[in-house]
């Protein structure tokens, strides 16, 4: 035994040691500025610092054009998990924020990331915290009355004035990105915008409807009724008034109405881009398609497909004639066939990169959550060929984004990044080496893009308020002469800022990239004046907008977007620099609105309150608004010390609560509840609830109280209740306390499995108090003790194919069993094991589960720890020896788990003899899994062999967390 545990620790230090290079954690800071609270780590000073630096003037600034957001708010800066996002949690009320900087072309490259991403978040906890509206029920009982509210109103009303007023209050933001525009622009020409009660139904692609149709909405509101309308709509949504009671008060229309006029107005403002020349749609449109990897030569694309199982296909658009020209699609649909090279769980749209081979490049998530202090991810390159598969190319250590490789695949780049910073680097296509190449500290670089013999890397320069398309000449960073030496600016480098991205390199060794010059999205070409000077002229437009082109002999394939999401399409090589001779309707810069003009409605005016809402308009500003007073803002971070993460209030509610007596009697009691919880500190989250109820009439209470926390990377259960009841006619008090603790040795993700082995120790302990009449606390009763314990492992591993549609998922468990109790006055000692299987190709899975448990005890022994079941109750120790088989077909529904199965028990005796159970349980289970966490409900139809008849309708529930098991 003793050389088993050693050789298991040995391994749990192999492993461990696979991501030596991470810094250790050595627990949380908290510092402060005037109206923040930040929590970080040492590694994430930093970022911790960035947001310190605007947090006070963002907040001054939501003050001054919305409303004052709670004072203070508890910022958490998360690393290690390299998420490119931001959120905010109303109860208990806390902004998350991360690490890794936003280089994607969304929200443009015009100011900090830090500044437009901590408005928007801190906009969403002014929303739900004014400081002139009432909530009552949140004062009284806590803060998830605050959470109620805010679950009332719409996605895309939340949503929609965030993305508004993070382009009011910054200098870049999605409500003037043209990349934005898209999303709104394709659906407004395809005739297919959504109607107002579709709006946030998410029922068709692309995601984030609720951004697209909320800025819309939102902004046409701002631009008729000015910013104070947005306020003052969410001022008068009391509790019991609807957002479009409130709408109507303020603006004096409709919310449909509004959107009616908003839909004619979008519609209005492109009618003049259907105009332009349209390519022909060659992706299929029941997903989206980013940027392709590679176009090979013979038509044939890889790129990444977007949706819910995001992977990296294989397109192969053809006619029964042949292979694909733009000529031969006239009056034809490309039949286009589809095949998946692997699953991507990718960081953003640019992170696959192919050559003219057909290797691919992708980066891909590794995860872990074997150490403090939780969930970390990393994203690390990967190859993948046809004869090799997916194989994982760097090492631990660091983080990459946005590959590009040669089409000659001599030359492989990405981005790395570095503090809060992005910097290029060179990837040994053999080894995985990385070696920086280009790095800045006042710039971040984005979205490389590496010439066809590998001796160039086009990219965007991002900083100082601006993306600068540029050029690095990988010769002289060999030559010796490195980072901003080798690069040169060909494009937007001085005046009016003009959004690029997609830089690209064409067939014939052009750089070509895209951007709103114009007031529409077209694909520009640099030019080489040889008097060290470029220039850039149009070559490819689209009515919606044009994001990258490549030309062949074919024609020329280019990105564009539909109200499908992104799609790629083509057309005639002729039309190379064909492009429109006007304008486009939204100049660089502008704040884009849905209007097309003023006078596209009737009875414009500026904002003006009707009599219903004067008195309180005057109300809110006199007594609020005008009442603003804040300080200067504080830059620096201070009073750093340690912080200890403590349950907020969440709910304290008094009740009322009834226990049954011998002869059918009832005895009420009052009592009350509470439930506290912490923010989640990567993947872990502290909760804590509590109730306690007191019955005068027979003079006792009843009670829970649950617990859970972190330490290190290990989580601790604890539950302890006390209830009263009747039991074959005896009145019954059962005291009873459960504790967990579970610690992952090794748990690691990756693109094709997972494979977590976790340590189980559980442990219960029950008073039970009985007597023929009712008692109290003081009164004497028969009582029992018992005491339970399981400890052991458990392994869960998952091994999928590429294109997870095959897979593989083992889940076992193995504890010895102890138990005791006073009546016996003896320790029981068993073992326990369980195993499930399933294995499957599409959507539903096959499945086996088998769970044994020995233990050779008398049956009036109290069995605790044992998860033992068959038919939806627990299987008692008549035999000692009892296992229980299931055969399951298993499928995955909305993040779900639902089992179809049939089972039943077998049984040994000590003498060896076997014993089937009469009893075949036919059941549906839903299981829903958050993380380590289950809860599954079940019910049952059991068939008699003997009297070969049914009974239908047993019911059952279970809970998992961690290992404890109810």
């Amino acid at each position: 035994m003793k050389k088993l545990i050693c050789v298991l620790m040995l391994c749990v230090l192999a492993f461990t040691g696979l991501w030596a290079e991470a810094p250790a954690f050595s627990g949380w800071k908290e510092a402060e500025t005037e109206h923040f609270t930040f929590v970080y780590e040492a590694a994430s000073k930093e970022a911790a610092e960035a947001y310190a630096k605007i947090a006070d003037e963002a907040y001054a600034s939501i003050a001054e054009v919305y409303a004052l957001p709670r004072d203070k708010i508890t910022v958490y800066v998360i690393g290690r998990t390299n998420t490119v996002n931001a959120a905010t949690y109303f109860a208990p009320l806390s902004i998350v924020m991360y690490t890794t900087p936003f280089v994607i072309p969304t929200f443009t490259y015009r100011d900090d990331w830090v500044k437009y991403v901590f408005t928007h978040e801190l906009i969403h906890a002014a929303n739900v915290d004014f400081e002139s509206k009432d909530n009552l029920a949140a004062d009284l009982f806590g803060e998830y009355f605050r959470l109620t509210d805010a679950q009332k109103m719409k996605g895309w009303e939340l949503e929609g004035l965030t993305t508004v007023l993070e382009t009011e209050l910054s200098d870049a933001g999605r409500g003037r990105s043209p990349y934005f525009e898209l999303m709104y622009k394709a659906p407004a020409m395809e005739g297919s915008l959504l109607s107002y009660n579709e709006i946030g139904l998410e029922a068709e692609p692309p995601s984030g409807q609720i951004y697209v149709y909320g800025y819309l909405m939102m902004k046409s509101i701002a631009d008729r009724w000015g910013l104070d309308a947005l306020a003052d709509i969410e001022r008068t949504r009391e509790t019991s008034t609807t957002y479009e009671a409130s709408v109507l008060g303020v603006t004096g229309e409709s919310a449909e109405d509004l959107w009616r006029e908003v839909k004619i107005g979008v519609t209005k403002k492109y009618a003049q881009e259907r105009s332009i020349p349209e390519g022909k749609t060659i992706s299929p449109r029941d997903s989206y398609y980013y940027k392709p990897a590679v176009i090979l030569d013979d038509g044939t694309l890889i790129a990444l497909r977007s949706g819910n199982n995001a992977s990296v296909v294989q397109l192969n658009p053809a006619l029964e004639s042949g292979e694909v020209t733009f000529d031969s699609l006239k009056g034809a649909e490309p039949e286009v066939k589809e095949t998946v090279l692997f699953r991507a769980p990718v960081p953003d749209e640019f992170s696959v990169t192919a050559d003219g081979s057909g290797k691919v490049y992708a980066v891909l998530a590794y995860q872990r959550a074997d150490r403090a202090p939780g969930l970390e991810i990393e994203y690390r390159i990967y190859s993948w060929d046809k004869e090799n598969g997916l194989q994982q190319l760097t090492e631990a250590g660091s983080s990459y984004f946005q590959p590009s490789v040669s089409r000659d695949g001599s030359t492989l780049v990405a981005l790395e990044q570095k503090g809060m910073k992005m910097r290029l680097v060179q990837i040994d296509t053999v080894t995985g080496a990385a070696t920086p190449i280009l790095e800045d500290a006042a710039y971040d670089f984005a979205m490389p893009a590496v010439s066809d013999d590998g001796s160039k890397v086009a990219l965007l320069r991002v900083g100082g308020g601006r993306g600068a398309v540029a050029v690095f000449d990988m010769k002289k960073a060999s030559s010796g002469v490195s980072g901003a030496n080798a690069l040169t600016i060909v494009a937007n480098g001085t005046g009016t800022i003009v959004d690029p991205s997609y830089p690209s390199w064409n067939s014939d060794g052009t750089l070509t990239y895209c951007c709103n010059e114009r007031g529409r999205l077209e694909v520009f070409e640099v030019s080489d004046n040889e008097d060290g000077t470029f220039s850039s002229a149009p070559i490819v437009a689209d009515p919606v907008g044009a994001l990258w082109a490549y030309k062949t002999d074919r024609g020329i394939y280019y990105g564009s977007y539909a109200s499908s999401g992104y799609v790629i399409k083509m057309k005639p090589a002729s039309e190379w620099g064909v492009v429109p001779d006007w304008n486009g309707p939204s100049m660089p810069g502008e704040k884009i609105s849905p209007l097309a003009s003023d006078s596209d409605y009737d009875g414009f005016a500026p904002y003006e309150n009707g009599d219903k809402w004067e008195e309180y308009d005057k109300r809110v500003k006199e007594e609020y608004v005008n009442e603003v007073t804040l300080g200067e803002p504080i830059k620096v971070l201070q009073n750093e010390k340690t912080h200890i993460e403590l349950p907020a209030k969440l709910m304290t509610i008094p009740f009322v609560m009834g226990a049954t007596l011998p002869g059918d009697e009832t005895a009420f009691g009052f009592g009350a509840m509470y439930l506290g919880m912490t923010q989640a500190l990567m993947g872990h989250v502290m909760v804590a609830e509590a109730d306690a109820e007191y019955f005068p009439k027979i003079k006792n209470f009843t009670g829970n109280a649950g617990f859970e926390t972190e330490i290190s990377n290990s989580v601790l259960d604890l539950f302890v209740s006390r209830t009263l009841g009747t039991k074959g006619n005896r009145f019954t008090e059962t005291n009873m306390l459960i504790c967990g603790f579970s610690t992952p040795f090794y748990a690691r993700s990756t693109p094709v499995d997972d494979l977590v082995l976790s340590s189980i120790t559980t442990g219960n302990g029950s008073i039970i108090r009985k007597d023929d009449e009712a008692f109290s606390v003081a009164d004497k009763a028969d009582v029992s003790y018992a005491l339970s314990a399981a400890v052991g492992l458990n392994l869960s591993a998952d091994k999928w194919n590429d294109t997870i549609t095959k897979g593989l998922v083992i889940n076992s468990s193995a504890v010895a069993l102890i138990n005791w109790d006073n009546t016996l006055n003896k320790m029981y000692y068993g073992a326990e094991a369980d195993l499930d299987l399933i294995y499957g190709d599409g959507d539903i899975f096959g499945g086996f589960y088998l769970q044994g448990r020995y233990l050779d005890a008398p049956d009036s022994l109290t069995i605790g720890c044992s998860t033992l079941k068959h038919s939806g109750k627990l299987v008692d120790a008549t035999i000692p020896t009892n296992i229980v088989a299931r055969l399951q077909a298993v499928s995955n529904m909305s993040g779900m788990r639902v089992n179809l199965y049939e089972e039943g028990l077998c049984s040994f005796s000590k003498s060896g003899a076997f014993t089937f159970d009469d009893i075949l349980a036919t059941g549906l289970e839903a299981e829903m899994v958050l993380g380590r966490d289950s809860l599954a409900a079940g019910v049952t139809a059991d068939y008699s062999l003997s009297n070969e008849k049914f009974s239908f309708g047993k019911f059952y529930v279970t809970l998992k967390m961690n290992f404890i098991r109810m």
